[in-house]
């Protein structure tokens, strides 16, 4: 019977100060896209009322989809800086209700994206926000060298099951 790994992944993310996140994601592979989704909810996120309005409100936290991204910022549009764009995926019933049509009802749907940088300029790192912390901890336990706690199964290559050891 596998065991659940949502309780390790969710006790080791609220382990990690800030600044141990820029170097566990640093050092995963730089070119990495991954998506995870949860069997169940791994914590709730806020979405940024800056995006969703007044509306703002909590989601859970129900999947990751990360890539590579080439940030460039006002000040020094010349230079590009490396960053991970990730995106929040939750099984919200207003969430989903929202990107319904009249025959499609999705499972999941993106809750919020954002881009964390690699490369500190001078900007704080997000530690606060749970999503970074638990791709860092999807990265530490389970993408470099694996955790003593977990277990990984491969289905095929590019799919494989997380459970606790």
């Amino acid at each position: 019977m596998r065991e659940s790994a949502i309780p390790v992944l969710a006790s080791a993310s609220q382990s990690y100060h800030p600044s141990e996140l820029l170097e566990i994601l640093n050092s995963a592979r730089r070119d990495e896209v991954g998506f995870v989704l949860f069997e169940t909810s791994v914590g709730s996120h806020r979405i940024d009322d800056t995006i969703s309005g007044p509306s703002a409100r909590e989601v859970s936290i129900d999947g990751l989809y990360w890539y590579p991204a080439n940030v460039t910022i006002r000040e020094s549009p010349d230079e590009t800086h490396d960053g991970v764009a990730f995106h929040v995926l939750s099984r919200h019933r207003g969430l989903r209700r929202a990107h319904a049509s009249e025959s499609y009802r999705p499972l999941i749907v993106v809750a919020e994206a954002a881009i964390f940088l690699l490369t500190p300029i001078g900007v704080r790192a997000s530690g606060d926000s749970r999503p970074v912390r638990l791709l860092a901890a999807l990265v530490d336990e389970v993408g470099l060298g694996g955790s003593p706690s977990l277990r990984v199964e491969l289905l095929d290559r590019k799919t494989a099951i997380v459970s606790a050891a």
